[in-house]
């Protein structure tokens, strides 16, 4: 089996693996498409996490190749599925609990799919528990199921903030998760949001999907004008060190501030404006399972543009090495970046 691996120079090399034995209640899938996440770009530069040797992805459709002795007649070779990477070990509190995602079995990367040490989906299959995978509707083609899990998380972030259709929604960032947050409040009722991005090109393809988008503004009222009133809710989606603070900076006072972005450095973040505006700051991390269904359903009732935003599909090979620091750079016009294993034979 083919896979991309961590190099010890920190980057991705074609290496061939044995194929993995297939335990009782596993299923085994081909890889479709799995989609280069934001969170994959810092991982590829943290060897604590992913040390060499890591295969990353997590954000994958796929077709079942194989199935467990003890799963026959419950699913078949050819099923059409995405895996839910986050289903931690479904036995410590947490996990008990329903936060699978947050499971407390250490290495915590050892309870999920493609984030150092459980072998991921940059390769040209993966084993996956019968419980984490999930069927795909025929009306969603697998190249946008494979968004299943970025969707997730931005409507896990959206309940750990109660945000209702009566807040009124600043979303800090149009890249991915901000595209994806928008969409997912404006799916669930709310109408009062409007997206920040200095990116020209992003903020057509958010106003081109129906999504008001602006550039970042100088001066906060230019979002109360724009929105009839001052924002209850900044999300964060970028996660750069000062995105925070400027989440802080455009919430009304007595607001809350919704942290989704992840920085590799500390964050720069004023005390002043937190404390004197008492703004309330919460934290959202990937997806429960509640939230992963909802976000399949979503887009199998083709709920989300996610089309609109795929704009590369690349094969499984070195030249994915290129196309992220293009991603961590800026430079170009890439959004969602998809790697197809099997090209340039496709899976349905």
């Amino acid at each position: 089996m083919r896979a991309l691996k961590i190099d010890e120079n920190r980057r991705l090399h074609i290496a061939e693996s044995p194929q993995q034995e297939l335990p009782p209640g596993w299923l085994r899938v081909a890889v479709a498409y799995c989609a280069i996440c934001g969170s994959d770009l810092h991982l590829r530069e943290m060897p604590g996490v992913a040390g060499e040797g890591a295969v990353l992805g997590h954000e994958i459709s796929g077709v079942i190749r194989e199935v467990g002795s003890d799963l026959e007649g419950k699913w078949e070779p050819g099923d059409r599925v995405v895996v839910w990477p986050k289903d931690g070990c479904g036995e410590c509190a947490v996990c008990q609990a329903g936060d699978n995602q947050m499971c407390q079995v250490e290495p915590w990367n050892e309870t999920s799919m493609g984030l150092g040490t459980r072998p991921g989906a940059y390769a040209e299959e993966v084993l996956a528990p019968a419980h984490a995978v999930y069927p795909v509707p025929d009306t969603l083609p697998l190249r946008e199921a494979c968004l299943t899990e970025p969707l997730s998380c931005c409507l896990h972030a959206i309940e750990r903030a109660d945000i209702g259709p009566d807040d009124t929604v600043v979303v800090v960032g149009g890249g991915v998760i901000g595209y994806l947050t928008a969409h997912a409040l404006k799916s669930l009722g709310n109408s009062r949001h409007i997206v920040t991005e200095p990116l020209a090109l992003r903020r057509e393809r958010l106003r081109r999907t129906g999504i008001t988008a602006v550039d970042v503004p100088e001066d906060p009222a230019q979002l109360t004008a724009e929105l009839g009133s001052e924002p209850t809710v900044a999300i964060e989606c970028v996660g750069s060190p000062t995105a925070l603070a400027e989440a802080v900076r455009l919430v009304r006072p007595g607001g809350r501030v919704l942290a989704m972005g992840v920085s590799e450095h500390p964050l720069r973040l004023e005390s002043v404006p937190l404390v004197t505006k008492e703004v309330t700051v919460i934290g959202s991390y990937a997806q429960n399972r509640p939230a992963f269904e909802r976000a399949l359903s979503l887009l199998a009732a083709r709920s989300i543009p996610v089309a609109d935003i795929i704009t590369t599909v690349v094969p499984l090979d070195d030249s994915v090495n290129t196309v992220m620091s293009q991603l961590t750079t800026g430079h170009g016009s890439h959004q969602v970046v998809l790697i197809n294993p099997q090209h340039p034979h496709t899976l349905p």
